[in-house]
C-alpha cells in the first residue's frame, strides 16, 4: 500500500511541476498526506506546485524584488543628493537670517535714536506752544472751554465777527483747541488791550454772557475799563465815520485822533459800541448821522461781510465817502465792493519805501490832503481844534485851521472849456490851464474839479455838458484809453464843438475808435516839445476856440459869450430849438465852405500849423483812464 502511494505522490510531483492547476481538484488529499511522516515532504511540494511556490517563480520574484530594490537604491541616492543641496539652501538661509538679524538690531537702535530726537522735539514744540500761549491773556483758556462745544454761538461766531475768513475756520477746526487757536492769532496780530476789548464787546453782542464774565473780570483785575453800553448822541452825533477791518485798527485810532484833533468828531466802533450792544443798529445809527464816511480799503476789508454791508448802507443814503487806500493792491478792489468803488476817487494812505519814517503811518501831504477834502464837506469844530494841529496847519497852509479860507475846488459848472487829456502829459496840459485861467477863461480840468470820493463818470459827465468848447489833446496813450474815449465819444453824442490838439507826431486821424469823431476835423499841431505853452501854438489854439464862441475881449481877457440867456417858455408855449453847433452834423457842409482856402484869409507862415511829420510806430499804451486819480 505503501509503495503504491509512494507511486501515486511521484506522479503528482510529475504533473504539478508541468500542469498544477489539474492537481487543484486533489489539494485536499494531498493536504491530508501531509500528515503522515512518510509522505509529508512529497505532499508539501505537490502543494507548492498547486500554490504556485516553485524554485522558478521564487527566483523570478527575488529578481523582480532585486530590480526594484535597485531601483528604490537610484531614488534613495537621489534624494540624499536633494537632502545635501537642501541642507546647503538652509545653510544659506540660516545666514542670510543671521545677517538680517544684524539689520534689524541696527533698525532697532536707529529707531531708538529717533524716538530719543522726537521726544527732544515734542519738548521744543510744547515749549514753543507755551510760549505762544503765553502770548494770549490767562482768560483766554477760560473762554475756550466755554467757546469749544458746538452751538450757535460758539467759536465760529466769534471768529466771524472778528472778520476772519472760512479758510480759517476751517485751518482752526482741526485742532485740539480752536477757539485757543484763534485766540492766539487774534493776540498775535492786535494790540492786547484793545483786542481784548474787542472780544469782550463781540462775545457781548453774541449774548454769550458766561464768556464775557469771564473777560469782563479778568479786564477789572488788571485796572482796565470795561466798556459800558453808551447811547449815540444824536443832538451831537459824531460827523465822520470811520468804516474800517480790525487788521488795521491801531491805523484807525490814530486816524481818529488825527481828525478829531483837526475838529472833527469821529465815529470809531472801539469807542461807540460797550457791553451788550446791537452791532447792526450801532452801525446804522453812527452812517445815518455821519456827514462823511472814510472807507479804510484794504484785501480784508474788500471780503468783510460787514464792511460791505456799511459801504452798502452809505452808499443808499448818498453819504459823501472818501475811500482811503491803506495798502497796495488792484483798483478798484474784486468782489462786491468793485462795482461801487469803480467811481470814486481814493487817497492813497500808504506809505511806499523811500516815504517811511519811524514813527508816523502816513505822509503828512496825505493828512493835509485828508483834512482839506473833509473841509470841502464839514467844517470843523474850533472846541476841538488842539493847539498843535492848528500850528501845524498854521506851516502848511499859512492859515489857522479854525476860518481859514483853504483852497476849494474849482466846481465852475458851466465852463467854457473841458480839456480832455491823456495822464502822460499832465504837467504840461496843467501849465497850459493855468494860462488859460490867467486870462479869465473858466476851464474843467479833472484835478481841480474833483477830489476824494468824487464820482468819477458823474463829474465827467456834468463837465462836457455843460462846457463850450471841448479841447482834446490827442497823444497815442490818448487815443488808447478806454476813458479818453468814453469822454470824445460823449462830446461827439452831444454835438460839442472839438477842438483837437495834437501833442506828439503820430497818425491822423488816430487809429481806433476815435478816429471817426476826429476825423473831419482840423488839429493844431503842437507836437514840438513845450509848444503847448508856445505864443503861436497858443494863440492859434485861441484863434480855434473863437470859431466856436469862447474868445477874448479887448482887453485880453476872456468875454462872455454874446447873447442873452434864453428866457423860459410861457407856460402852454414850446421852447424854440437852439440852432445846432458849428461842427455838427447839420453843418457838416458849412463849416466845412467856411473852412475852405477862399472862405478864409491865407493864414501867416507864424499862424500856420505845420504838417504833421511822418509817423512813427508808436509804443503800445495801456493806461486805464485819462483823468488823475
Amino acid at each position: 500500500m505503501s509503495a503504491h502511494k509512494q507511486v501515486i505522490m511521484n506522479t503528482f510531483k510529475i504533473i504539478g511541476m508541468k500542469h498544477p492547476e489539474v492537481l487543484k481538484q486533489y489539494k485536499p488529499q494531498i493536504e491530508k498526506m501531509t500528515s503522515d511522516v512518510q509522505f509529508k515532504d512529497s505532499a508539501n511540494s505537490i502543494l507548492d506546485f498547486i500554490e504556485g511556490r516553485s524554485l522558478a517563480i521564487v527566483t523570478e520574484q527575488v529578481d523582480a524584488n532585486t530590480e526594484q530594490l535597485g531601483i528604490v537604491t537610484n531614488d534613495l541616492a537621489e534624494t540624499k543628493d536633494n537632502v545635501a543641496r537642501i541642507d546647503e539652501t538652509v545653510q544659506q538661509h540660516s545666514e542670510d537670517i543671521k545677517d538680517l538679524n544684524t539689520e534689524v538690531t541696527l533698525q532697532r537702535e536707529e529707531l531708538e535714536v529717533v524716538k530719543a530726537e522726537l521726544a527732544e522735539a515734542m519738548i521744543d514744540i510744547e515749549r514753543i506752544d507755551r510760549k505762544t500761549v503765553d502770548t494770549t491773556p490767562t482768560w483766554s483758556h477760560d473762554v475756550a472751554k466755554l467757546l469749544d462745544p458746538e452751538s450757535n454761538t460758539d467759536w465760529r461766531l466769534l471768529a466771524k465777527r472778528l472778520s476772519y475768513s472760512n479758510d480759517d475756520l476751517k485751518a482752526w477746526a482741526a485742532h485740539h483747541s480752536p477757539c485757543m487757536s484763534m485766540l492766539v492769532e487774534w493776540f498775535a496780530t492786535h494790540n492786547s488791550s484793545e483786542a481784548t476789548r474787542a472780544v469782550y464787546i463781540v462775545l457781548k453782542d453774541m449774548g454769550r454772557d458766561d464768556a464775557a464774565t469771564v473777560v469782563a473780570d479778568a479786564m477789572k483785575a488788571a485796572g482796565e475799563l470795561v466798556p459800558v453800553d453808551e447811547p449815540l448822541d444824536l443832538k451831537h452825533p459824531p460827523s465822520v465815520f470811520i468804516s474800517y477791518q480790525w487788521g488795521v485798527q491801531e491805523k484807525a485810532v490814530i486816524l481818529k485822533e488825527y481828525l478829531t484833533n483837526a475838529g472833527f468828531s469821529c465815529w470809531l466802533d472801539i469807542g461807540q459800541m460797550g457791553g451788550g450792544d446791537k452791532l447792526y443798529e450801532k452801525i446804522d445809527n453812527g452812517i445815518r448821522a455821519a456827514k462823511v464816511i472814510l472807507s479804510l480799503v484794504t484785501e480784508k476789508y474788500a471780503k468783510s461781510a460787514n464792511c460791505n454791508k456799511e459801504v452798502n448802507l452809505s452808499v443808499n443814503l448818498s453819504k459823501p465817502m472818501f475811500p482811503l487806500l491803506m495798502e497796495k493792491m488792484p483798483w478798484p478792489p474784486s468782489g462786491a465792493m468793485g462795482p461801487i468803488f469803480s467811481e470814486y476817487l481814493f487817497v492813497r494812505f500808504f506809505q511806499r519805501e523811500n516815504e517811511r519814517k519811524e514813527g508816523i503811518y502816513w505822509p503828512e501831504a496825505k493828512i493835509e490832503e485828508l483834512i482839506m477834502q473833509i473841509r470841502q464837506v464839514i467844517e470843523p469844530d474850533e472846541k476841538l481844534v488842539s493847539k498843535e494841529m492848528d500850528d501845524w496847519w498854521l506851516t502848511k497852509t499859512g492859515n489857522r485851521v479854525v476860518g481859514a479860507a483853504e483852497k476849494k475846488l474849482d466846481n465852475t459848472k458851466n465852463p467854457d472849456v473841458f480839456i480832455s487829456y491823456q495822464w502822460g502829459k499832465q504837467k504840461e496840459v496843467y501849465a497850459f490851464y493855468k494860462k488859460l485861467k490867467s486870462l479869465g477863461f473858466t476851464c474843467w480840468l479833472d484835478i481841480e474839479q474833483m477830489g476824494a470820493g468824487d464820482s468819477l463818470y458823474d463829474k465827467i459827465d456834468r463837465g462836457i455838458r455843460n462846457c463850450k468848447v471841448v479841447l482834446s489833446c490827442v497823444t497815442e496813450k490818448y487815443s488808447l484809453s478806454l476813458n479818453c474815449r468814453r469822454e470824445i465819444s460823449l462830446t461827439s453824442s452831444l454835438s460839442k464843438p472839438i477842438v483837437p490838439l495834437l501833442l506828439e507826431k503820430t497818425t491822423w486821424p488816430p487809429a481806433g475808435p476815435m478816429s471817426m469823431p476826429l476825423a473831419q476835423l482840423k488839429y493844431v499841431d503842437c507836437s514840438k516839445e513845450g509848444s503847448l505853452a508856445d505864443e503861436g501854438c497858443f494863440n492859434e489854439i485861441l484863434r480855434r476856440m473863437a470859431e466856436h464862441g469862447v474868445s477874448l475881449g479887448s482887453d485880453g481877457k476872456a468875454k462872455p459869450t454874446k447873447g442873452k440867456e434864453p428866457e423860459k417858455p410861457a407856460k402852454g408855449k414850446e421852447p424854440e430849438k437852439a440852432a445846432p453847433p458849428a461842427n455838427s452834423q447839420t453843418d457838416a457842409k458849412a463849416a466845412d465852405k467856411s473852412n475852405s482856402p477862399a472862405a478864409q484869409p491865407k493864414p501867416t507862415q507864424s499862424e500856420a500849423p505845420a504838417p504833421p511829420a511822418k509817423p512813427e510806430p508808436a509804443p503800445k499804451a495801456t493806461s486805464k483812464s485819462c483823468v488823475l486819480l
